[in-house]
């Protein structure tokens, strides 16, 4: 039977910030050692709530809806800049520096330059990629499932450059189905989402951008930004963005 009341959620949402007087109870980051983000509490929080809303609504907490005693989250989600043209092109300089330089940059150019999450790019499949003539070509990608696309998957455009790293990639690989990100070691084991998460953080920190770059999400934002800054009056090329990030609404791309 479980004992909890509101001091329980404010004694977790201490402990989510590091603040909980008892350093074993603070919940840091597994890498870094240092509080949580801003970002990561508020998801928690929010994925405590709807845990509490299901419970009470299936019958499991005896009348009370203990979702409404989860705290906000404190503080303010923080204010990123996207990168500029010269530091993207640090970026791509530095991906000769990787120790598989042709599977970097392909995952670096799905992220910055189509604008797919990790995850996307972890499942990708190499059938799943169409390159045309001109080196433009289209990705079947499975996504978030969401109302508005129940299925997750959906078509995003790339091009002619995008195509030329993915071909010399591919080329590399000699295979013609499968996962596209392979192990250096082991090209028969797919690459799972930390280790594609270890690839990108590592040509960041190569070019010198760690202050600058987070990780792989933002490459959705750089992508959004850079994109709609060459053509920001073109409806349709608005919705190609929209569409490649996997979006309902433009309005959510915009708040990228």
């Amino acid at each position: 039977r479980w004992l909890l009341s509101k001091v329980t959620f404010k004694t977790f949402e201490y402990e989510l910030r590091g603040l909980d007087p008892n350093p074993s109870q603070r919940i840091l980051n597994e890498r870094s050692g240092q509080p949580l983000g801003y970002t990561t509490r508020a998801d928690t929080l929010r994925r405590l709530r709807q845990m509490f809303h299901w419970a009470f609504h299936n019958g499991y907490t005896e009348g009370i809806n203990y979702a409404s005693w989860v705290p906000s989250t404190t503080g303010a989600a923080p204010t990123r800049q996207p990168a500029s043209l010269y530091q993207l092109e640090k970026l791509h300089n530095a991906i000769e520096l990787a120790d598989w330089p042709e599977r970097a940059a392909a995952a670096i150019v799905l992220m910055y330059d189509v604008g797919l999450r990790r995850c996307e790019c972890v499942a990708l499949r190499i059938e799943q990629i169409q390159i045309f003539a001109d080196g433009s070509g289209l990705l079947n990608v499975t996504g978030k499932r969401t109302k508005a696309n129940p299925t997750g998957k959906r078509q995003c455009a790339f091009d002619a450059p995008v195509g030329i790293v993915l071909r010399s990639y591919l080329d590399g690989l000699l295979c013609t189905h499968g996962a596209l990100f392979r192990h250096v070691r082991d090209t028969d084991r797919p690459l799972g989402a930390k280790g594609l998460y270890y690839e990108v953080k590592k040509v960041i920190r190569l070019a010198g951008l760690a202050d600058v770059l987070q990780g792989c999400h933002d490459g959705r934002r750089n992508y959004v930004t850079h994109m709609l800054g060459q053509n920001p009056r073109n409806p349709v090329f608005a919705d190609v963005i929209r569409r490649n990030l996997g979006h309902a609404s433009f309005a959510q791309t915009a708040g990228y």
